[in-house]
């Protein structure tokens, strides 16, 4: 029943500002939706709500299956829009972002999950990697949960992913968890009896 998706709401859509696959730029590229740029907004932004929900609450069941194994573990949720886009080392940043990054650097292991976006992992992400000193992650280790709309794409996401870490020193895992909204549409039919 908690992975049933929530009831889309066209108007307060969460959909991040930063993201790079936030229209119109994704309007260009859909030929089959290009008929009006209400319509191609419209059913973009119930697509990615749809992923950012998804993967939220699949980062959620492994944060709460990890903190029963280590009560030291944080949860840094990009969805909640609260990590500021990067700017350069001699900016000033509000609390969330230093403690995000700053906690990403005392972390011993990183679970990071990330929906697909045209076969790259989500922009916010990246942003969250520009605040990380290269110096402080040597010998991490990393594992993944990615989640996609479709079965495409998923190895695709895993190199891209795996060269940044190797960029910051960071061990990872070589088998990633591939995850479809395809589960979680399935729970949602099941919760509504269908």
């Amino acid at each position: 029943e908690d992975l049933a998706l929530n009831k889309f709401d066209p108007v307060a859509a969460p959909v991040p500002a930063m993201d790079n696959e936030t229209p119109p730029a994704r309007i260009q590229r859909d030929a089959p939706v290009q008929k009006s740029n209400f319509m191609s907004y419209l059913i973009h932004s119930v697509w990615q709500q749809e992923i950012w929900d998804c993967n939220a609450r699949a980062m959620k069941y492994v944060y709460e299956y990890t903190k029963t194994k280590n009560q030291d573990t944080k949860l840094i949720n990009l969805s909640d829009g609260n990590i500021e886009c990067y700017k350069g080392f001699d900016e000033e940043y509000n609390d969330e972002t230093k403690t995000a990054a700053n906690d990403i650097m005392d972390a011993d292991i990183w679970l990071i999950g990330t929906p697909v976006y045209n076969s790259f992992f989500s922009s916010a992400l990246k942003n969250l990697f520009e605040y990380v000193d290269y110096k402080k992650t040597e010998g991490k280790v990393a594992g993944m949960a990615i989640l996609a709309a479709g079965n495409i794409g998923f190895v695709d996401v895993q190199t891209v992913i795996t060269q940044l870490l190797s960029y910051f020193r960071v061990i990872t895992n070589p088998k990633a968890v591939y995850l479809t909204t395809e589960i979680f549409a399935r729970s949602e039919e099941r919760r509504v009896g269908k």
